[in-house]
């Protein structure tokens, strides 16, 4: 009979070992890292060259950056993402948050982009 016990003790401790240890340090931002790209928004922004151009998604908790983009000399860019759905998100030119267009974007999406810096905003 002890047998028994011993033997429904171990099953029971080496199933409650089994799965993934979590780490409470560890930030979900790691996974987000590894999702495979499922956007592009490419073009050119002239007299805009060497800016930075941020996709932002708005939440209920504020402003969260999607990604990011070095324009080159010429304001040619290519800004590649993951988004998880359908939804509104705003293009920044550079660190003045005036300079920003709103775009409804879905996973798949291929924006091409021709502006200035002048007309970024107004009619791009």
């Amino acid at each position: 009979m002890k047998h028994y016990i011993f033997g429904f003790l171990v099953l029971v401790l080496s199933a409650c070992g089994q799965g993934e240890p979590t780490d409470p340090e560890k930030d979900d931002t790691e996974e987000a890292v590894n999702l495979p790209d499922n956007f592009t928004i490419s073009g050119v922004i002239e007299n805009a060259g060497d800016q930075v151009l941020y996709l932002e998604a708005m939440t209920q908790s504020g402003v969260v950056s999607v990604a990011t983009t070095q324009l080159d000399v010429a304001g040619k860019f290519k800004m590649v993402g993951n988004i998880p759905g359908l939804g509104i998100y705003q293009l920044r030119l550079g660190e003045n948050s005036d300079e920003l267009i709103a775009l409804t974007l879905m996973p798949d999406d291929n924006i091409t982009l021709k502006a200035t810096k002048a007309n970024f905003v107004s009619s791009p």
